[in-house]
């Protein structure tokens, strides 16, 4: 968010857990804006974080690779 007050954001106020979709990503309530803001939440999806032709068979097939 440009121009908007910020604090820094330590990895205790971070969540982050795989999900069919992509790497799930949760910071907390006021961690980093104003807490009106509530919980950020997005999905990073998995074709941003792993390379075309990657090697995945380390990825859990439920996951959906």
């Amino acid at each position: 968010m440009p121009n908007q007050p910020h604090g820094d954001i330590l990895r205790t106020d971070i969540a982050i857990y795989p999900k069919r979709t992509g790497l799930h990503v949760a910071i907390q309530q006021g961690a980093a804006y104003a807490s009106a803001l509530g919980t950020v939440e997005f999905d990073i999806p998995w074709d941003r974080l792993i390379a075309p032709k990657a090697d995945m068979s380390f990825i859990p097939n439920q996951w959906g690779h």
